[in-house]
Parts: C-alpha cells; structure tokens; sequence
C-alpha cells in the first residue's frame, strides 16, 4: 500500500522535536545548529528553541542570535558568511559569546512632544 498515515505536530509536540536532519551545515557547525534545533537541554529539561537573524550593515555580515529560552539575545559580525557561521559556532562551543537581556540592546522609545 503506497498511502502512508501522515505525521500530526500535537500540542506539546516542538518543530524542532528529535535530532536535526544530518546535512552539510550540521557536520561543519554542529553547535549552532544543535542552538537552532534542539528543544532540550543537556539534562534533558524542555528547552524553546533559539533564532538567528542575519543582516548586512556597512559592509559586514552581521548575526544576532536569540535565546528565546534564556530571554538573552547575543550580536555576532565578520566579513564573510562563512566566517561569520565560523565564529557563531566557535562562541556558541566556548560559551565565550556575550549574551545580554532583550531590556538591554531593546531600542529606546523616543519621547513624544507636547
């Protein structure tokens, strides 16, 4: 029989769910891409998965990664896309990257006049 009962995401069920599918990305930067998929932590509690956001701001590839688990967002920049995935993974493997409260990069709100 060639009909196949299709797979429904649940409630309680995350798109990220199970281990990310093997492809070039994840061999090269695993860690990133575990930051991206993984709904659970190392000791197995649930996790919400992390986001990146990518830009180019004069001249430079620009990255800001979102822990939405944490509510910390930290900026990454390099000259080249592979440069910058390269150091997006060596910060994410060193917990070296610099990880602020969404508060504190939050752009301010101007003030209104009378």
């Amino acid at each position: 029989m060639a009909l196949q009962k299709p797979v429904i995401v649940g409630a309680g069920s995350a798109a990220g769910s199970g281990p990310c599918p093997a492809c070039k990305l994840s061999e090269r930067f695993p860690t990133l891409v575990e930051f991206l998929w993984s709904d659970r932590w190392a000791d197995g509690t649930a996790r919400q998965t992390g986001t990146i956001t990518l830009l180019v701001d004069q001249g430079m590839l620009k990255a800001s990664l979102n822990d939405r688990d944490t509510g910390c967002g930290s900026f990454v920049a390099a000259k080249t896309f592979t440069s910058l995935l390269e150091a997006i993974e060596k910060g994410l493997a060193a917990s070296s990257l610099e990880w602020r409260a969404k508060q504190a990069y939050a752009p301010a709100t101007r003030a209104k006049k009378g």
